[in-house]
């Protein structure tokens, strides 16, 4: 049953890196191609790890192989 109340959550903060979203194209299921991304810092970050997450609703399918 509804409460009538919102609730949000997030960071007050802004955020540490920009980008826009970009299209990979047509690339086949176990392929690679070649992309650039350009991210802007901010304010002063480092940099550990990149990873691509799949959009929400997208179904992965496993190359097939031996």
């Amino acid at each position: 049953m509804p409460s009538g109340n919102v609730l949000a959550f997030g960071s007050p903060n802004p955020a540490r890196l920009a980008a826009v979203p970009v299209n990979f194209g047509q690339v086949s299921v176990g392929k690679s191609g070649p992309l650039t991304m350009v991210i802007t810092a901010e304010h002063p970050v480092m940099v550990r790890r990149i990873w691509i997450a799949e959009p929400s609703g997208s179904t992965r399918r496993s190359p097939s192989g031996p």
